[in-house]
């Protein structure tokens, strides 16, 4: 399995986002996460035997509370990781959008709406305001 593959069952808005700050889902989760617990997950890799002698797969999994994710078993780490990353993103955005949407500090907002409108616009909000550095210094 790809990396694409992993990241396209992320929702749309999630996937326009990891695209504008083209950031990974890894970079992604991380910031989610350390903005809701504040402090780093703990993460874990196992290695699970492949089907011929010698081979194997690496399986990653997380806890995001009380709540264990568990990624599928693949050939790298890396797409491990994506994959168990990609799932915790899922949980992290319907358990806890707005405490992420809350804790920004970039932008005050008035209503709640949908997680992944407060993030595009934290997000816009970031642009906008290095954006107006760069005009500043120039």
């Amino acid at each position: 399995m790809t990396v694409n593959a992993v990241t396209e069952t992320l929702p749309e808005d999630v996937q326009e986002m990891m695209a504008r700050t083209r950031k990974n889902p890894i970079s992604v989760f991380l910031e989610m996460y350390m903005q809701i617990f504040k402090e780093s997950p703990k993460v874990f890799v196992q290695n699970i035997p492949g089907e011929t002698k010698g081979s194997f797969f690496f399986v990653t999994s997380v806890r995001i509370g009380n709540i264990e994710v568990k990624g599928l078993p693949h050939r790298t780490k890396k797409v491990a990781k994506m994959d168990c990353f990609v799932k915790g993103i899922k949980i992290l955005c319907d358990q806890f959008s707005v405490e992420i949407a809350k804790s920004s500090r970039d932008l005050e907002f008035k209503q709640e709406s949908t997680f992944f409108e407060l993030l595009r616009k934290h997000t816009y909000s970031k642009f906008y305001k290095d954006l107006k550095k760069f005009v500043i210094s120039s």
